[in-house]
C-alpha cells in the first residue's frame, strides 16, 4: 500500500473526531511533506545507482591505465639497464681493438664495436618509443582520473540532495 494513502487512512479517524482547522491543516502539510520526500527518494535512487555503476566502471579504467603505466615504466627501466650494459660492452670492444696485437683481431673487435653501436641505436629507439608510450598513458590516466573525480562529485551532490 502506498505510504501516503496509509498516512491518510491513519489520519482519517482523527479528522472525523476533530474539526479543528489547524489540526487538519497540520495533517495535510505532513502528508504533503511525506509525499514530496517519497517522490524525491524515488527519483534520486535510480540516478544514484547509475552514478555508482559509472563510478565503478571508471575506477576500473583508471586501474587499467595505472597497470599499463607501471608496465611501460618497468620496460623503460629495463631499457636503461640494457643501455648501460651496451655502453660497457662497446667501451670494452673499443679498448680491445686499440690493444689488439694484430690487424685480424683488431678488425674483429672493431666489427664487434660496430655491432654494439647498432644495438645501441636499436635500444635507443626502443627506449624513446617506451617513453612516448609512458607520456601517452600518463596523459590518458590523468583524463580518466578527472572523469572519476567528476563522477565522485556527482555522487556527493546526489547524496546531499537525498539528505535534504
Amino acid at each position: 500500500m502506498n505510504p501516503i494513502c496509509l498516512a491518510a487512512l491513519l489520519c482519517l479517524p482523527l479528522a472525523q473526531q476533530s474539526t479543528d482547522p489547524a489540526l487538519l491543516q497540520s495533517l495535510l502539510t505532513e502528508v504533503h511533506a511525506l509525499r514530496l520526500a517519497i517522490e524525491r527518494s524515488s527519483t534520486l535512487a535510480p540516478r544514484i545507482q547509475l552514478a555508482l555503476a559509472r563510478y565503478q566502471m571508471q575506477q576500473e579504467r583508471v586501474l587499467r591505465k595505472e597497470k599499463d603505466l607501471e608496465v611501460v615504466r618497468t620496460q623503460i627501466q629495463i631499457e636503461g639497464q640494457g643501455k648501460e650494459r651496451l655502453q660497457a660492452t662497446l667501451r670494452q670492444f673499443e679498448d680491445q681493438a686499440r690493444q689488439a696485437p694484430d690487424g685480424t683481431m683488431r678488425k674483429q673487435f672493431e666489427e664487434a664495436a660496430t655491432n654494439a653501436r647498432l644495438d645501441q641505436e636499436t635500444q635507443a629507439a626502443r627506449e624513446m618509443q617506451a617513453r612516448a608510450q609512458e607520456s601517452a598513458i600518463s596523459n590518458d590516466l590523468r583524463i580518466e582520473q578527472a572523469k572519476l573525480n567528476e563522477i565522485a562529485t556527482e555522487l556527493d551532490q546526489l547524496e546531499k540532495r537525498m539528505n535534504n
